[in-house]
């Protein structure tokens, strides 16, 4: 077992240089093009990007987590992969063929019309990237390796053909180029080569009968988004659009460290697939360890975060932005509870408790949209990041009692919660 943790560490290791590489470069492409097309052209383009995100949601159909789970299962990666490809291809074409009525229509204007036809290409590249299977290969790092070279044909592109004046587009057009290339990688790196070899048509009635059997997972990321996503509206909604600017400032950083944190379940839930089958016992003893040594860990960040994280805040932004410290470091230890999670919830769709998790994170959904219509009226930001810390504490309660539940009624363990 010494041996599996040590591989999961250097893994980690690799994926947290190649992910800084990425991000060092996304940096300098997002501050070049800021400059270069100004506020309005950045809107448009950050329009079109944002909706792009939603596209992706919805046609991403046969989740991640449940083509990892099936794969690792039948250990038959041709027809897997002919499954997940044909179900998520059949999906992007009715995506066109909806966008395509909304051309011929005239109901997207025409000042908006190339823009949209760039950005229609986007959500397509990024539901067929390999991320799944390259996780159920175990190799992780490969995609933050793709992630990287998407970053660095971007950056290529944006310093030497983005000029000051220039049009939404082009930012789109950096976008299309770095994730072919990072997309092209990504496959390279599987060993299978091109994916469009694996769409069949002959397979398609399988296919969609492969994409429902995911639908609990794919339901529970459909909520996760939302209930996520509607906290910024609904605090500019509720309280004010100073606010919400305020507040988005915090959420922005909290992203780009959550970005390192969700390496966690990336790495450890093939494992989880594969401790599984020895025992629910073996997987429950394994998760107690990771728990503790992320436990351990999480403690004293939390503490540097509500100590430390308000007075860094202030100097970063200035004495404006003062207000946003606490709430910045409440929303740091929620993203530490949901570092803890990840052992838990993904351990429970490891033993296919998909329907289990859809009434969980839907019952959490309803706390946490209720919680937040009660408390940001009088409490403002503070109440949106008590809630988020709230709802996340929450995830992590049940999730960790239903698996020991679950493990208790297995014939085979008789584990201890915690021992």
């Amino acid at each position: 077992m010494t041996k599996q943790f040590a591989v999961l560490f250097n893994k980690a290791g690799s994926m947290v240089f190649w992910r800084m590489s990425a991000l060092i470069l996304s940096l300098g492409s997002s501050v070049w093009i800021a400059r270069c097309l100004g506020p309005t052209e950045l809107g448009r383009a950050g329009f079109i990007i944002a909706t792009t995100s939603q596209v992706l949601l919805l046609i991403s159909v046969c989740p991640d987590a449940y083509a990892v789970r099936k794969l690792k299962e039948s250990g038959d990666v041709d027809d897997t992969l002919t499954l997940v490809v044909t179900a998520r291809a059949l999906f992007s074409m009715l995506y066109i063929a909806i966008l395509g009525v909304f051309f011929a229509f005239g109901v997207i204007p025409a000042t908006w019309a190339g823009l949209v036809f760039l950005g229609m290409i986007i959500p397509i590249l990024l539901t067929f990237q390999p991320v799944w299977l390259l996780q159920a290969q175990e190799n992780q790092p490969a995609q933050y390796k793709s992630g990287a070279l998407v970053a660095l044909v971007a950056f290529i592109f944006v310093v030497g053909f983005i000029r000051p004046g220039d049009f939404a587009s082009k930012d789109l057009i950096s976008r299309f180029l770095g994730l072919s290339a990072g997309v092209w990688a990504a496959w390279w790196m599987t060993g299978k080569g091109n994916p469009l070899k694996y769409v069949s048509l002959r397979q398609c009635s399988r296919a969609l009968i492969y994409a429902w059997n995911g639908r609990s997972i794919y339901l529970t990321q459909i909520i996760i988004y939302i209930y996520v996503g509607l906290e910024l509206p609904m605090l500019g909604y509720l309280v004010s659009v100073d606010e919400l600017g305020m507040y988005r400032t915090a959420t922005q950083l909290v992203i780009a460290v959550n970005s390192f944190f969700a390496m966690v379940p990336l790495l450890l839930y093939p494992r989880f697939i594969e401790w599984q089958k020895q025992s629910l016992g073996y997987l429950w003893e394994q998760q107690k360890k990771i728990f503790r040594l992320l436990l351990a860990a999480a403690i004293p960040l939390g503490v540097i975060f509500l100590v430390v994280g308000p007075l860094v805040y202030q100097y970063l932004y200035g004495s404006a932005y003062a207000q946003v410290g606490l709430p910045f470091g409440i929303l740091m230890c929620s993203k530490l509870i949901v570092l803890l999670n990840g052992v838990f919830a993904w351990g429970l769709w490891a033993i296919s408790k998909d329907s289990a998790m859809l009434i969980v994170f839907s019952g959490v959904a309803v706390f946490s949209l209720c919680s937040n219509l009660i408390f940001i009226p009088k409490y403002g930001m503070l109440a949106a990041a008590l809630v988020n810390f709230s709802s996340e504490t929450l995830i992590l309660l049940l999730t960790s009692w239903m698996i020991w539940k679950a493990v208790l009624e297995n014939r085979n363990s008789e584990p201890r919660p915690f021992a």
